[in-house]
């Protein structure tokens, strides 16, 4: 114990951990889909791997060092064509994780990393089942019970959204004991059920010196049931990371150009400034989106993720009938390209992305809000190719 807080000394393991090792230690089973996804570090292309455990199993999997591997965490449903799959095609809940990040405005070293890991153990009454080390940080996962009393299966959508309430909590707990650690550090909103995370074996490519990721398995790690789960959000009154939780929604398989389509389908999409609709042009203020993204809020402190909740709620207001949504996505663009071009002078602090990742970023926000705009209103308007309006001063 130190200070009160246990350390986590994970059982000797000797033996290098794969992915592969890491699911069964989760209770994949082995005709379940185990999801890996490769995504360039440079071009930010990616490419997805979907294949029931047994079949990983029975091959060697080959692991580049040219990419950023991640798996993902929970099982997909099979016949999946849309990339990694959403948290509509997550068929169980397997297990709790949490993503401890050592950068700045986060935690500050790896020795708090454990800190936290020692208080979640302490919490649930429960050692982690595995732990991966990135090489700036620790993710720990815990395995959910499956009993008949409380199933980890999800059988419809009312199943789906408790879990999705539930790993929303847990996020909110590794915030409260996080800020315990390091008073007024934040994480990152990653509590969601379709989540990836680095694969073990794999090369961290976002550093220099370009850390493997490796894996520690506690094989006699107990699981959580969901009821213990519970009666520990509750004592420590954990409330839902980034507010409230809603249905997942199912999406349409969509690239940019059926992106760039269905913003021209939309009624009014290419109105000027004056003509937007109050709730865009509230939305998408310049200068506020600038001061957000370049400081945070007091939910996130991620450019990315409050840039991709700009961008869903414009193609909201859209479907709702406001106007102006091509120079409200543009000038959601042109922020968060200032913000990355900022950070790359040395003005601000964060991430240094180039142009071509914030593009990307950007273009896959809009590609994913659009693909779940789809699934309630198929564009039928005009098929042509178009380019968004050019941001206005």
């Amino acid at each position: 114990m130190v200070n009160g807080t246990s350390i986590i000394v994970p059982l000797q393991d000797t033996h290098t951990r794969t992915v592969v090792d890491v699911w069964r230690a989760l209770g994949f089973r082995h005709n379940e889909i185990a999801s890996i996804l490769a995504v360039d570090p440079t071009t930010h292309r990616t490419e997805t791997k979907l294949h029931p455990l047994a079949e990983y199993e029975a091959a060697e999997l080959e692991i580049p060092r040219d990419v950023n591997l991640y798996f993902g965490v929970n099982p997909r449903r099979e016949g999946l064509e849309y990339g990694r799959g959403g948290e509509t095609d997550v068929t169980r809940v397997v297990t709790l994780f949490a993503d401890l990040d050592v950068k700045s405005g986060a935690l500050g070293s790896m020795k708090e990393c454990h800190r936290v890991v020692g208080k979640l153990t302490n919490a649930l009454g429960i050692k982690p089942a595995v732990i991966i080390e990135t090489g700036r940080g620790l993710q720990p996962f815990w395995r959910i019970a499956n009993t008949a009393s409380a199933p980890n299966t999800i059988h419809d959508e009312d199943d789906r959204l408790a879990w999705k309430i539930l790993l929303a909590r847990f996020g909110g707990l590794v915030q409260q004991i996080v800020d315990e650690v390091r008073p007024g550090a934040k994480i990152d909103n990653v509590y969601e059920l379709a989540r990836v995370l680095r694969c073990p074996g794999s090369v961290n490519n976002k550093y220099d010196d370009r850390p493997v990721v490796t894996a520690t398995v506690n094989s006699e790690a107990r699981a959580v049931s969901r009821t213990k789960l519970l009666a520990a959000l509750d004592r420590r009154d954990a409330r839902s990371l980034g507010g409230q939780v809603s249905r997942p929604t199912p999406k349409v398989a969509t690239d940019l150009e059926e992106a760039e389509q269905w913003i021209h389908s939309v009624p009014g999409w290419d109105a000027k400034y004056d003509d937007m609709g109050a709730a865009l042009r509230w939305h998408c203020n310049y200068r506020d989106m600038l001061d957000k993204f370049a400081h945070g809020t007091d939910d996130d402190t991620s450019a990315h993720n409050l840039m991709r909740n700009r961008v869903y709620h414009a193609i909201k207001c859209a479907t709702e009938g406001e106007a102006g949504l091509g120079l409200a996505l543009a000038l959601i663009r042109d922020a968060y390209l200032e913000t990355m071009q900022r950070r790359r002078d040395g003005e601000l602090p964060g991430e240094r992305r180039s142009r071509f990742v914030a593009e990307d970023d950007f273009n896959r926000a809009v590609k994913g809000a659009i693909a779940s705009a789809r699934y309630k209103t198929p564009p039928d308007g005009d098929k042509a190719r178009i380019e968004l309006t050019e941001a206005e001063a």
